[in-house]
């Protein structure tokens, strides 16, 4: 219960964070988008901290533009709230918080020339409310620690993560679906990269309509939606969004180079938020340019066409054969 509640206030928590940036007309599509994604759905129905990732995710990175737009006590309180809840839901997604921390103070510091006076309230209070984070995660953390960590050295797995990964990957945050195809093609000891290479394309052939969704409609709209946001001069979201969708590649090269812990791609799934927001902004900017004289009612409208699309895609038996499984269960039509 917890799960389907957290996942149904995520959706409310993306909504807020669009509307909150900038985007109020790709907002309800965006919320549309992750009510049918069959990744949301899939931690819906899971007790694991995924669902309260996505509900949080959104937050740090509203709550992160307000602060930095007009450097409110109550902003920097919302990102220090959205920290410590993401970091305590699922601790991997430090990289995450690391990143649109980071992001938040150099933001700030770049004021230093044009506004001294503001540079420095923007920097002490994004100290003072991270010392307090810091502070009251350190204290329900350390008792843990230590297991924590004899955990982590014996029980993790290891492997390399061969360029397949990444298209499974992709599709995975595409679609909401994965591969069916048997786990020893993902680790080193079975160097079955090519064999796996076939695999995939002969999953693409056989399900057309998902593999020109995963590999044209949706790279396309994301792009589409980042585009607009420069256009629109929206540049300190871009300026969150961009480093926010690296922090999954920081999550993952970290692992491949340094742990040598193989990852498993839903261990980014606090970048999914802003991949859907992107989707819809790239919508929102395509059906304003077919009808400009009325994007007010245009897009409502491409909003629905594209959620029932979403719903068939991801669910409709025909489309969707049992080669494309969801993470653990088949999604029912």
């Amino acid at each position: 219960l917890p799960a389907a509640v957290f996942a149904w206030l995520a959706i409310i928590s993306l909504w807020w964070m669009s509307n909150a940036v900038g985007l109020p007309r790709a907002a309800p599509l965006a919320a549309l988008l992750a009510a049918v994604h069959p990744l949301w759905s899939e931690y819906a129905i899971q007790a694991r901290g995924y669902a309260m990732t996505l509900c949080f995710a959104p937050m740090l990175l509203g709550f992160a533009w307000r602060f930095l737009m007009a450097g409110r006590w109550r902003d920097m309180a919302g990102i220090a709230g959205s920290s410590l809840l993401l970091l305590i839901s699922y601790p991997g997604s430090l990289y995450f918080v690391a990143v649109i921390q980071a992001c938040i103070l150099l933001f700030a510091a770049s004021d230093i020339r044009k506004d001294r006076g503001k540079a420095r309230q923007l920097s002490t209070r994004w100290l003072i409310g991270n010392t307090i984070v810091a502070a009251v995660f350190l204290w329900l953390m350390a008792p843990i620690l230590p297991q924590t960590a004899a955990v982590m050295e014996n029980n993790f797995q290891r492997g390399d993560m061969p360029a397949f990964w990444f298209v499974v990957a992709h599709n995975l945050y595409a679609t909401g679906l994965q591969f069916d195809f048997p786990q020893a093609v993902f680790f080193s000891e079975n160097p079955t990269t090519p064999g796996a290479l076939a695999w995939l394309a002969g999953d693409f052939f056989r399900m057309p309509a998902l593999a020109i969704w995963s590999l044209l409609v949706f790279p396309v709209m994301v792009g589409a939606g980042m585009w607009s946001w420069w256009k629109e001069k929206n540049l300190l979201w871009l300026g969150l969004a961009i480093p926010s969708l690296g922090s999954g590649l920081l999550c993952a090269g970290h692992n491949a180079l340094i742990t040598g812990c193989y990852i498993y791609p839903w261990y980014m799934i606090f970048t999914l938020p802003v991949f859907l927001a992107a989707f819809a902004a790239g919508l929102d900017w395509f059906a304003t340019r077919i009808t400009p004289e009325s994007p007010g009612v245009v897009a409502p409208l491409a909003a629905a066409a594209m959620a029932a699309l979403c719903w068939l895609l991801f669910s409709h038996p025909l489309i969707r054969p049992n080669g494309w499984k969801s993470q653990h269960v088949h999604v029912a039509p």
